[in-house]
Formats: structure tokens, C-alpha cells, sequence
């Protein structure tokens, strides 16, 4: 993420410095620059401001990559965080499961082979 945010202000800085005196250039100052690359990062993509230039474009190109990596990553981190939880919470079940089923064991084979108590007293 921090990367992402990097890319961004670089990103809105060579779309500013690129569009700067172009015609058909939509940005001129650095506000407006860092809308378009927060637009392009996050793919959302407005359209109310777009590239003229070559450096600009290939600027929107790099964004539009990292951003859907940057949203990927995102994802997959907190899929992986919430499908380890699930993991963690069956393995604990599981290991109780497990414990009850070894002590049931023990129970019938005491029985099984005559080892089982009468609690009665008879």
C-alpha cells in the first residue's frame, strides 16, 4: 500500500509536469493531478479528466496496474486472514474431537477386556 501511495503522488506529478502548456490538457495544477491519479489508481477512471499527452498516458497505464494489484493484494490478505481464523477454529475443534474420541476408546477397551468398575458396589 505504501507503494500504491508513492506511485500516486509520482504518478500525479509527471501527469501534471506532461500536461503542463499541452493542448487539450486538463490539468494545471497539483489538486487536480492528484484527483485524475486517484480516480485512475483506485480504477475507478471518472473521465472528467483524461491524458493527452504520451508521458501522461503511460503514467495512467502504470496506476491502473498497481491499483488493481494494490486492490488484489488487499483481497488476498484479508481472505487469507479470515480463511486462517476459520482454519484456526476448526484445528481446535477438531483437536477436542479428537481428545474425546481417544478417551471413548480407552472407555470401551477397559470394558472389553473386563477392566470396567462397578460403581453400585455389588
Amino acid at each position: 500500500m505504501a507503494l500504491n501511495g508513492t506511485v500516486l503522488v509520482y504518478g500525479s506529478l509527471a501527469y501534471l509536469v506532461a500536461a503542463e502548456g499541452q493542448a487539450g490538457g486538463m490539468i494545471d495544477d497539483y489538486g487536480t493531478a492528484i484527483w485524475w491519479a486517484i480516480g485512475t489508481l483506485s480504477t475507478v477512471g471518472y473521465g472528467d479528466v483524461v491524458p493527452v499527452t504520451t508521458v501522461g498516458r503511460v503514467a495512467a497505464g502504470v496506476l491502473m496496474v498497481l491499483g488493481i494489484g494494490g486492490f488484489g493484494l488487499l483481497i488476498l490478505r484479508l481472505s487469507r486472514w479470515y480463511f486462517q481464523q476459520d482454519a484456526d477454529a476448526t484445528g481446535k475443534e477438531l483437536h477436542k474431537i479428537r481428545t474425546e474420541l481417544q478417551e471413548l476408546r480407552r472407555e470401551v477397551s477397559d470394558l472389553a477386556n473386563g477392566g470396567g468398575s462397578n460403581d453400585d458396589g455389588a
